[in-house]
């Protein structure tokens, strides 16, 4: 076919050309008719196209991925001589791998020394030509550090290792503090300028430690301080922890505590986490009004306690109701705990439930003294709680922590105690007992209880408590529990000030009041250490003023009725410390350079009348010998547009007096920073933030075995008004501890 298409057109053209001519002619026309042939046949198709390689994989649609290196943007200062050096950036694919190099930058050419705003570019595509999405970076030029973007974003810190973190002594822990990492967006990693403060770690000293990290990036921005508990413990005075896993009855520990008595009790899975035992308390249910109920576990110490501490998780179940059934008797079991034989036992505590009317509980506590039965319930604590309620509807359905603290006093004393913390909070509190056995009776103790009991009510519904987490010990850090010296726990979730404070044991220092005026009679509390608010003449009210923070705040009013002796409007009496050989307490002493700090709201009515000669004691501390004598004392007193410091006992007597007139009408603060000193004492104080006061001179009496007292009320000196007058407390912190003074975030002068 390639030769006769050939020739046939070598003969077209040999009319007209020679035959040297016509040969070379035809010899071209023949080979590239046979060279196109062998290309391509009639239809178009490849001639040899079974023999041919694979065409190349077109499968790969993944584009890459750009991410930029160093700051963005980046700020230059002229002023500083800074020059501008690309941090780069790095592009990756699914398919090609690092692709880094084939990045194109573009954009702008960034000028160091002229200001402005430059944008760069950045774009790469993979070998099978997809595109990166373009990433930009924005350099800023300025002319000084006025004109530089302010960077106001704070960094982060983030805590390593574990949190809370604990030790125990007994088995010799010791505490390397696992660190913190910090970064931040403009500065990157600044782990290295972390400060770690707070409370240094003693792992020989039980107690509660608070760890704190802070940082600031190079623009002085600060991040929020995060903050690790360090929790040391004395395993050896921890007699069980129970969680409950492979429970086993009638099996004394290396301690000698066992379980004992198991009546409608047992271990089952949790109901909403099967994979964690609990024990189950079940209240078979009864439509009988008159109808019984009991689940109890019982248990044995091994041995006779005069102190312990108790913790655990206790699940109210979502259909409790405690009925109010035709007997008289329709309380609940909580907690008992004896010594000896029950039914004639040396020693008896117990707790229980009472019903209210909308089927919640209040708790009541009863105590034996010197093997002298008493049935006797008490519903009001020390602190002047009455109506404490232990089961409210908030509490069905929801785990709650109970801490309980019970001890039998000394034969002869009243230092015997119970105490009981819900969720942190101090429910209720029973001291000063006189609850020791009788005499001839040498063991004076606790040997046997059981965990909630018998219900006289009985429940119309099967009703199922659940425990976990059961810890008993002879301290409150052998069970892990912080307290506070104003009895609060330090982990409360309550409206207190940042807990700072290490656990307090009664020859500690470091103590603390700290009071919001919520609960029902105010929250009046009492702690550790010689700790005591008394209350007298004070009532909680809402309706004539409005409270700084809540819904109640303290009245203090300063009755005129009886003219013949000084009007007295105090909140709580005192806050009292004394030693050994005063009154007969025990309790804690001051000393040279120790400090206290005051922080309160007050308010006062534009009524208000004060004369022109008379004298409203606001507050006082006070320090003496332990037989009352070289009494030194501060007062802090405010008259008519006046404020004056009295340092009675102390050398100079002269009292600091200037012209200050107290805010009207409005809630103030007043801070007081002091440190106590016979020679050269601080006293410092501010209204509102404005510092009004700071002197040098001595706070305490030359003699350092003393005892002290403080005292916040209203005492009033000089010519009475015509009316009873009133003001207002509310938010009270007083504390010797200076980190949770601190922790106000107040500014103390410090």
């Amino acid at each position: 076919m390639c030769m006769k298409s050939s020739i046939q057109r070598g003969l077209t053209l040999a009319r007209t050309l020679t035959f040297k001519s016509l040969l070379l002619l035809s010899l071209i026309i023949l080979f590239s008719a046979c060279s196109e042939e062998s290309v391509s046949d009639g239809d178009g198709d490849s001639g040899d196209s079974g023999e041919s390689g694979e065409s190349g994989d077109s499968t790969d649609t993944t584009s890459p991925e750009i991410t930029l290196l160093g700051a963005n943007p980046i700020q230059i200062v002229i002023s500083s001589g800074a020059t501008f050096t690309d941090p780069g950036a790095t592009a990756t694919d699914d398919v090609d791998g690092d692709i880094s190099a084939n990045i194109v930058v573009g954009g702008d050419t960034v000028d160091a020394s002229s200001p402005g705003t430059y944008v760069l570019t950045y774009d790469v595509s993979d070998a099978a030509g997809n595109a990166a999405t373009q990433v930009t970076r924005t350099v800023v030029v300025t002319d000084d550090v006025a004109d530089e973007v302010p960077d106001t974003t704070p960094p982060e810190i983030t805590l390593l290792g574990a949190n809370p973190f604990e030790i125990d002594i007994s088995s010799g822990g010791t505490f390397t503090d696992p660190g913190a990492t910090a970064s931040d967006d403009v500065d990157g990693d600044i782990s290295a300028s972390i400060v770690i403060g707070g409370a240094t770690v003693d792992p020989s000293t039980p107690g509660t430690y608070l760890v704190t990290y802070d940082v600031s990036d190079a623009a002085g921005n600060a991040a929020s301080q995060v903050v690790r508990t360090v929790v040391v413990v004395d395993g050896s005075r921890l007699i069980i922890s129970e969680d409950f896993e492979s429970f086993t009855a009638y099996e004394p520990n290396e301690n000698g505590f066992y379980w004992t008595t198991d009546n409608n009790t047992g271990t089952v899975s949790e109901p909403d986490n099967a994979s964690n035992t609990v024990m189950s308390f079940e209240f078979t249910g009864n439509a009988d009004l008159a109808g019984d109920a009991q689940a109890q576990q019982g248990f044995g110490l091994g041995s006779n306690q005069q102190e312990l501490w108790f913790s655990y998780r206790l699940f109210v179940p979502e259909n409790y109701h405690h009925r109010d059934a035709i007997s008289s008797d329709n309380n609940e079991a909580f907690f008992t705990i004896w010594g000896g034989d029950y039914s004639g036992s040396n020693v008896h505590s117990r707790t229980e439930f009472w019903p209210q009317d909308d089927g919640t509980s209040v708790f009541s506590f009863a105590y034996q003294r010197h093997n002298q039965t008493d049935t006797t319930h008490y519903f009001t604590d020390s602190d002047g709680r009455t109506q404490i309620t232990g089961i409210e509807a908030a509490d069905y359905g929801q785990w709650m922590d109970v801490v309980v603290q019970i001890k039998v006093s000394d034969k002869g004393a009243t230092n015997g105690a119970f105490n009981i913390w819900k969720n942190g909070a101090l429910l209720a509190s029973w001291r000063d007992l006189d609850n020791s056995s009788a005499d001839g009776i040498e063991d004076n103790g606790y040997t046997d209880g059981y965990l909630l009991g018998w219900s006289n009510s009985g429940f119309t519904e099967t009703t199922t408590f659940y425990m976990d987490d059961f810890k008993l010990g002879t301290t409150a850090d052998s069970i892990g529990f912080c307290i506070l010296a104003s009895m609060m726990s330090c982990t409360s979730d309550t409206e207190q000030s940042p807990q700072s404070d290490q656990n307090l044991t009664p020859d500690s220092r470091l103590w603390a009041v700290n009071m919001d005026f919520e609960g029902a009679q105010g929250d009046v509390v009492a702690g550790p250490n010689g700790f005591t608010v008394l209350q007298s003449d004070t009532t909680y009210e809402s309706s004539e003023v409005l409270p700084y923070a809540g819904s109640t705040a303290a009245k203090m009013l300063l009755d005129v009725s009886d003219q013949s002796a000084q009007s007295y409007g105090r909140w709580g009496g005192g806050v009292e410390f004394y030693n050994s050989t005063y009154n007969g307490q025990t309790l804690t002493n001051l000393f040279e350079g120790d400090e206290i700090f005051i922080k309160f709201q007050y308010y006062v009515p534009s009524s208000y009348d004060l004369a022109v000669d008379a004298w409203i004691k606001w507050f006082r501390i006070s320090t003496y010998q332990a037989d009352e004598s070289n009494r030194g004392r501060l007062d802090f007193q405010w008259g008519d547009d006046q404020l004056r410091f009295y340092y009675e006992g102390l050398d100079p007597q002269t009292p600091t007096e200037f012209d200050f007139s107290l805010p009207r009408d409005q809630w103030f603060e007043v801070r007081v920073h002091i440190v106590l000193g016979s020679d050269e004492g601080i006293n410092k104080w501010w209204i509102n933030d404005t510092l009004i006061l700071d002197e040098t001179k001595p706070t305490l009496g030359a003699d350092t075995d003393q005892v002290g007292q403080f005292l916040m009320h209203t005492t009033w000196n000089g010519t009475y008004p015509e009316s009873s007058q009133s003001t207002y407390l509310d938010d009270l912190l007083i504390t010797s501890n200076r980190e949770e003074a601190v922790a106000t975030g107040d500014d103390w002068d410090l």
